[in-house]
């Protein structure tokens, strides 16, 4: 679904939403979201604001809270603009991204490493007690919610580790004056397209964010 959309285009700015989201009705437009155009109405409807990748040195990001970034992005790009992703964090914002880092734009985190067995399976999964994960087992995540690790640095809250301890998801409030939070694997927005538990992950998500801007 996410790349018929071409998420990782864009970055999805997360704004405070001015009242109630309707998840019965964001649910139901991802699962007819076929276009670009369609991609951009569905942000909406979840107060994130869609920015081009190759616009990100000419948005003013101070009006948002946070952002959402998808696997596939354009991390050489990222790299060019690093110095305005630090500034941003240091301004006490959030970053979440989803993928195998091989570009060091994103402060902190270190290269991704590869399962030698491809996608890691649900029965790999260790969860911690976390909202982004509340009600969802592993098994609601899919193979396709990891394909290996990211080392984690010292200091960070891991979420969600492999059985041998490589960490799938972790939170870190070290490395910069925001809040970072890397996912191995395909798009967390993207389970908004799942007819099961798993879709929760999005609200449960940007639930997140909104009170890490609130503090």
């Amino acid at each position: 679904m996410c790349c018929y959309l071409r998420m990782h285009q864009v970055l999805a700015g997360v704004m405070i939403p001015k009242g109630e989201i309707d998840w019965d009705h964001v649910f139901s437009k991802w699962q007819t979201a076929t276009t670009v155009a369609d991609r951009d109405e569905l942000l909406s409807t979840m107060e994130l604001v869609p920015i081009d990748v190759y616009d990100l040195g000419k948005v003013d990001l101070s009006q948002f809270c946070g952002l959402i970034v998808s696997d596939r992005v354009d991390q050489d790009f990222l790299y060019q603009e690093r110095d305005s992703i630090r500034k941003f964090l240091d301004a006490g914002k959030v970053v979440a991204f989803s993928g195998g880092l091989f570009r060091e734009w994103l402060p902190g985190a270190q290269p991704f490493v590869s399962c030698e067995d491809g996608a890691i399976t649900e029965r790999a999964l260790i969860v911690a007690q976390h909202p982004i994960f509340e009600g969802i087992k592993p098994e609601d995540m899919g193979n396709n919610f990891a394909y290996g690790y990211h080392p984690a640095p010292e200091g960070v809250e891991v979420l969600i580790s492999h059985a041998d301890g490589g960490a799938v998801v972790y939170v870190d409030r070290v490395s910069t004056g925001g809040v970072i939070l890397v996912h191995t694997g395909h798009s967390l927005l993207g389970y908004g397209a799942s007819e099961g538990p798993g879709r929760w992950i999005v609200p449960q998500l940007l639930s997140w964010f909104w009170k890490e801007a609130q503090q």
